[in-house]
């Protein structure tokens, strides 16, 4: 898996270790991406997805904030 480059200084100041871009992060926002994609077929699966990527972003989101 890729990481974003211009992201890791931050996540490097925040003492997010760079694993975790690829596991538990990255992993869980391909397992998101996956079930949006799936959701085409399955409108259940989009949204459960689509609620489970939301509520990631805004627990990343408080981490965050904590931090600082």
């Amino acid at each position: 898996m890729l990481h974003f480059r211009p992201i890791l200084p931050g996540m490097t100041r925040a003492g997010v270790p760079e694993s975790w871009l690829t596991f538990p992060v990255g992993t869980l926002k391909l397992a998101g991406a996956f079930g949006l994609l799936a959701g085409l077929a399955v409108p259940r699966v989009g949204s459960l997805a689509a609620f489970g990527l939301a509520g990631g972003f805004l627990a990343l989101a408080a981490c965050a904030w904590l931090v600082r």
